[in-house]
């Protein structure tokens, strides 16, 4: 096929508001095994899915699934076994579940759910012992509670659990001790015909057993015409650790073992109707870590074993100031590292081992205050063993970085974009796959396009530029 004649396209760059020349502009990196699939247009085809295997040779278009320069608008993508699920409109469907080995023949429609070109819109995917859960929209049930195999025959409705056309719109789907827990809405109707009513009562913890029978609410946390909103679902030993809220708490940390008696309050940790807000919620050797606003109204590392007692402080990491950890844990072996705020060094990169004395501040990189009001982009990830993020250096600009927990192994992964620039363009995306790290990155010379790291200068390249010019 010819490339038609080059135009010059501008792509939203997310990370600031401005606009890039020509380049793919690849999004939704997500690993399956050894390989990485992303969004990406290359110029021919719109934006479309490909397949990476992190050299060039290796990474191609997996299927045009809406022919032409027009963009299939693929969301969604979820790694299934060896194969990817995600939702996508052909055209002809609206937005259903497609399937995809990294072929063209092995890149399928799973099922039309809603017939004619509407789509039933699945969200919300999560696969739980080799079955995906996932909302979905039709014309006689509204949106509500699927499964899938992978097939057509596998695919089906699980439980309408607000009857009729009225949608409960599930989502969050997390399994322990297998049983699926979830959040759903939950409606009061009263009437019939045009005099129905219907009231909506809030979104709360519901139980599955993958069937409509077994598929129950587990506790109204905020009984009335309220919501608890349960969010940030974490499994800790056999326990699921969510945030929640009610009026006379605010936002606190519950948990639940699937039962309407095990779904209790963990801990009031700022009394007060505000609550502490907690966020970040991550399993770390056998405990939860999240960030809690204390009564001091400082953000702080606490860490739970899921009872009251054992609900403390991990590090003041900023004693005597509002210290701010960003929600964004990444543990690595018997260390966790995260994003912290402090008076004298303004938004760095911290570890921990859960104690308040193996707290400590990484390395400087960008010296004094100057980054207090300038967050870094939330783009951090582990991979072989290290800790990759992206950071202001001043005499590099928005870079790669690298580290092994050490402030000597602290240091820059390569100087991509050469020259300083301030804020833009930061490597995003960062993505494990194996042992290597893909992510998106401007050079300067080709816009945004696929790069991988193996943490060396030498093994951080451009994989293909997909919109040469």
């Amino acid at each position: 096929m010819s490339r038609p004649t080059r135009f010059t396209r501008l792509a939203f760059d997310p990370l600031e508001d401005r606009c890039q020349p020509s380049a793919s502009n690849p999004t939704d990196l997500t690993p399956v095994g050894e390989r990485l699939y992303f969004v990406a247009d290359d110029g021919v085809h719109g934006r479309e899915l490909f397949v990476s295997d992190g050299t060039a040779a290796g990474t191609h278009l997996v299927r045009d699934i809406r022919p032409g320069l027009t963009s299939s608008d693929i969301r969604f993508p979820t790694p299934f076994g060896d194969r990817l699920l995600f939702t996508v409109d052909d055209g002809t469907n609206g937005f259903e579940l497609w399937i995809s080995d990294g072929t063209p023949g092995g890149t399928h429609l799973v099922k039309d759910i809603y017939r004619g070109r509407d789509g039933s819109f699945p969200s919300g995917l999560a696969v739980i012992d080799g079955v995906v859960y996932f909302a979905a929209n039709t014309r006689r049930e509204g949106r509500e509670l699927w499964r899938t195999d992978g097939t057509a025959a596998g695919t089906r409705l699980v439980a309408n659990i607000m009857p009729g056309t009225v949608s409960s719109s599930p989502n969050g789907f997390t399994e322990v001790n297998g049983t699926i827990l979830f959040t759903a809405d939950v409606t009061l109707r009263s009437g019939s015909g045009r005099n129905e009513q219907v009231t909506f009562l809030g979104r709360e913890l519901w139980r599955t057993d993958d069937t409509a029978a077994g598929t129950a609410l587990v506790k109204d946390i905020n009984p009335g015409f309220d919501t608890s909103s349960p969010s940030g679902f974490t499994v800790v030993n056999d326990t699921l650790f969510f945030s929640a809220r009610t009026p006379e708490l605010g936002t606190e940390v519950w948990k639940s073992d699937g039962t309407t008696a095990g779904t209790v309050l963990v801990k009031d940790i700022n009394p007060s109707f505000r609550g502490s807000n907690p966020s970040g919620l991550r399993e770390f050797n056998g405990q939860l870590f999240f960030n809690a606003v204390d009564d001091t109204g400082g953000i702080q590392l606490w860490r739970s074993d899921g009872t009251a007692a054992g609900t403390v402080m991990a590090s003041d990491f900023a004693p005597g100031f509002s210290g701010v950890i960003m929600a964004d844990f990444v543990p690595i072996g018997g260390q966790v590292f995260f994003t912290g705020f402090s008076a004298s060094g303004g938004f760095e990169q911290w570890r921990t081992d859960g104690t308040a004395a193996g707290t400590v501040f990484l390395k400087e990189i960008f010296s004094g205050e100057a980054l207090q009001g300038h967050p870094p982009p939330p783009f951090r990830v582990a991979a072989g063993g290290l800790f990759y993020f992206t950071a202001l250096d001043p005499a590099v600009g928005m870079e790669l970085f690298v580290s092994d927990g050490t402030p000597a192994g602290t240091q820059l992964v390569r100087d991509i974009f050469a020259g300083s620039r301030p804020f833009d363009p930061a490597p995003a995306d960062l993505t494990a796959v194996g042992g290597r790290v893909f992510f998106t990155a401007d050079d300067g010379v080709h816009g945004r396009e696929l790069w991988v790291s193996d943490g060396t200068a030498a093994g951080t390249m451009m994989v293909l530029d997909l919109f040469p010019a």
